[in-house]
C-alpha cells in the first residue's frame, strides 16, 4: 500500500485528473483504477471502516 499527500494548490493537474474538489479527499486506487472515494474529514474509526469495506469488496488476488 502506498499513501500520498498531494498539495492540490501546487499540483493542480493532479487535482484536476482525479476530480478533487474538496479537501480532504481520499481516493483509493487499485492498478490505477478508482475503487472508492471519500471527501471530508472523518474520525479514525469511520476512516478505517471505509477502508475495510472498500477493500473487502474487491476480489482476492492469488499469491504469486
Amino acid at each position: 500500500m502506498r499513501v500520498a499527500k498531494v498539495d492540490t494548490a501546487v499540483a493542480e493537474a493532479i487535482a484536476t485528473r482525479f476530480g478533487i474538489r474538496s479537501i480532504p479527499t481520499l481516493v483509493l486506487l487499485l492498478r490505477g483504477k478508482e475503487l472508492a472515494r471519500m471527501s471530508g474529514a472523518v474520525p479514525a474509526p469511520r476512516l478505517l471502516a471505509w477502508l475495510d469495506q472498500s477493500l473487502a469488496a474487491q476480489p482476492k488476488r492469488e499469491a504469486s
